[in-house]
């Protein structure tokens, strides 16, 4: 899993792409050249706007999501939209369309400022073709690109109302990352606490933080006087990032491929929705319940 906290241009020129649209084309360039592997791709895209979790691909639903961890799925959105493509073009253009939908409102600072934090990831399913003994193996990967909404100082950005209670939850979002960061780089605390559960933003990112994950942060800083503040403190953010050392925490990367199995799990984890479904509804000409 790599997790990359970026500002991302959402149209840029042929010429310069971008981390993102670089990211993903080396992935799926990875996947054209491994000749032992099928691979299979899926991508999500949500927003984390004042705690709440949105979906970007489907705006329709105003449903605020909820983050879940469980042995099958690890950390994952649970209703979120996840959208099968099978090449870069797609991705991006998923992407695109979703960041339509994106909360972004003018500020003293920044006349298109985000407010809130983008989450795209790329999910990765690869079957071996040709297995010892007829069995075949499966790795499963995540790629999670992060646009995190700059923190603000309101003196500065002269918020007010609802934009003042968005930075305040923006701020709030990228203290709980920064302790989550802190314990992970402090050597002095092995076993240490790490507060995962703080925010929505840091429970999403938790198998990018842990485990076997890489992380990587770029950072944007500005050479002007008036922005030192701002420049210092995120340099001094990344420089923290930089000395995380993660825990080993065993994560379920591969295993046994058996086509199969995975589809009666696939029908029991339906039958369960249809179930839930059903017990919602009412019959027709039956009174509804007091």
């Amino acid at each position: 899993s790599l997790s990359l906290s970026l500002s991302l241009s959402l149209s840029p020129a042929p010429q310069e792409p971008g981390v993102m649209p670089e990211a993903v084309e080396e992935l799926m360039a990875a996947a054209l050249r491994d000749d032992d592997f099928d691979y299979k791709f899926g991508v999500s895209y949500v927003e984390i706007y004042n705690e709440k979790v949105k979906d970007l691909l489907n705006p329709d639903s105003q449903a605020d999501l909820e983050v879940r961890e469980d042995a099958k799925h690890g950390t994952h959105i649970q209703g979120a939209v996840e959208l099968a493509v099978g090449s870069a073009a797609e991705i991006m253009e998923h992407m695109q369309r979703g960041s339509v939908y994106r909360t972004t409102e003018a500020t003293n600072c920044n006349e298109v400022s985000s407010r809130s934090h983008a989450v795209l990831q790329v999910t990765v399913k690869a079957v071996q073709r040709y297995g010892e003994g007829g069995g075949s193996k499966r790795r499963l990967a995540k790629l999670s690109l992060i646009d995190l909404a700059g923190s603000e100082r309101a003196y500065k950005t002269d918020n007010r109302g609802q934009r003042l209670v968005e930075g305040r939850n923006i701020n709030r979002s990228l203290l709980s990352l920064a302790n989550c960061i802190n314990a992970l780089a402090d050597r002095t605390r092995k076993g240490a606490h790490v507060p995962y559960r703080d925010s929505k933003l840091t429970r999403l990112l938790k198998d990018s933080l842990s485990g076997t994950s890489v992380a990587a942060m770029l950072c944007a800083v500005s050479p002007s006087s008036d922005q030192y503040e701002e420049t210092l403190n995120t340099l001094k953010y990344a420089n923290r990032a930089k000395q995380m050392t993660p825990p080993q925490v065993p994560q379920r990367q591969e295993g046994e491929h058996n086509p199969l199995q995975e589809q009666v799990a696939v029908l029991r984890e339906l039958q369960g929705t249809l179930v839930h479904l059903a017990q919602g509804m009412t019959p027709p000409g039956a009174a509804p319940a007091p």
